[in-house]
């Protein structure tokens, strides 16, 4: 009798800013063998349009390209967008310790030196993503975040961390008061120490049930923590996962 195979994972949706010759169709279906759909965009309007119509997990930008119109591209996109939903690759040639300190800041959570094959590629963005779909980036915590203004302390609830922000509950009347920047600290279940944070009022969601905040800055101290966090909450996920199989 035959075991029953598991069903190969979902493919990967990875959107690539790049010169648009840079791709070619054999390198797309290399990819698709590969178990990655790739999708090009050669400036903001164009990648705007893909992250409005289609379901992407990674969002990979060439920071040279066009006259290093890339980083330009990457910060437009950043700002604009549900940040945590990605992981934010992007690749350079000239990489030295300076320019991948302004990209790290800029939001990346993956910074590339190129060339590179397309195998080497496929393997750092999957090692980056945990080797789980993309979903599992951004995990429901249960705990508390004060919000701390200029003149008051918001508390309210976690509901969801990445390694770029995190989603809060929203108490209506509070939300016009918040300040473009303001100090998170976080109070996650299972974790010792509160986080300490900068972070950046990024989204409201619709009717105000959650509040969107990006991390603003974070020192390499504080990423650090980000990851053990996530990591952590990873961990009890497959326990209770294994738990209810």
């Amino acid at each position: 009798m035959k075991s029953k195979q598991n069903p190969p994972p979902p493919p990967l949706r990875m959107l690539l800013i790049d010169e648009k010759s840079y791709l070619s169709h054999l390198d797309r279906q290399g990819f698709r063998d590969k178990g990655i759909i790739v999708y090009t965009a050669d400036n903001e309007t164009h990648a705007q349009q893909h992250l409005n119509s289609k379901s992407i997990d990674v969002i990979t930008i060439n920071m040279d390209f066009n006259h290093n119109q890339g980083m330009h591209i990457f910060k437009f996109l950043y700002d604009r967008s549900p940040t945590q939903n990605y992981l934010w690759v992007a690749t350079s040639v000239h990489l030295n310790s300076t320019t991948e300190t302004k990209i790290l800041s800029l939001g990346a959570q993956l910074v590339i030196h190129l060339p590179i094959s397309k195998d080497f590629l496929i393997k750092k963005v999957r090692a980056a993503l945990g080797g789980e779909v993309r979903q599992q980036q951004r995990l429901n915590i249960t705990g508390t975040v004060t919000i701390c203004c200029d003149t008051n302390t918001i508390h309210t609830t976690l509901q969801e961390i990445s390694t770029t922000g995190l989603l809060v509950g929203n108490i209506h009347e509070i939300c016009a008061k918040i300040p473009p920047l303001v100090k998170l600290i976080i109070h996650p279940i299972g974790l010792s120490r509160p986080l300490h944070l900068m972070g950046k009022l990024a989204r409201v969601s619709p009717c105000e049930q959650f509040l969107a905040f990006k991390f603003h800055d974070p020192t390499p101290d504080q990423r650090t923590q980000i990851d053990y966090l996530i990591t952590q909450s990873q961990s009890r996920y497959h326990q209770i996962l294994q738990q209810s199989i």
